[in-house]
């Protein structure tokens, strides 16, 4: 089983599910379905067995599904903060591989937790403006 969100590829908004139809379709133990219900999932529980409608999972998840944090350019996403923030003392490391981007590091200024972004190198002058970047090259790869 996957530990990502739900696979809802296997849903049709217009099919009613049981609770085992329902996991099998979603790639999930029915246990995760139950647990959505419990969550708030609206199921249909006049008769036995309880249904599902496949557009109230749709919706469902689609309410849970969190917003994305777009970066900007001076921002890195904080692996531990889950958000994007600006470096710790407006520094960061650059390391160029091969190409035309490279990977931005940098300390979080919240919690001092590691922070990553790809960044292109034709940016490279206005990151350079607003950040004190060191520019670092790339350890080689293995196979080369």
């Amino acid at each position: 089983m996957s530990r990502r969100g739900a696979v809802l590829r296997g849903v049709s908004k217009h099919r009613s599910y049981t609770i085992a139809e329902l996991a099998f379709a979603l790639r999930k133990c029915r246990g995760t379905v139950e647990r959505w219900i419990k969550a708030g999932l609206p199921v249909m529980a006049e008769k036995k067995p309880h249904l599902v409608l496949g557009a109230d999972v749709i919706a469902f998840h689609a309410a849970r599904k969190t917003p994305k944090h777009k970066c900007r350019l001076t921002e890195c996403y904080c692996f531990t903060c889950r958000q994007p923030r600006e470096p710790a003392g407006g520094m960061a490391d650059l390391h160029i591989g091969s190409g035309r981007t490279g990977n931005l590091q940098a300390l979080c200024c919240e919690c001092v937790g590691p922070m990553r972004k790809r960044v292109s190198l034709a940016r490279l002058a206005e990151l350079r403006a607003a950040l004190d970047v060191a520019i670092r090259q790339a350890p080689a790869r293995i196979g080369e």
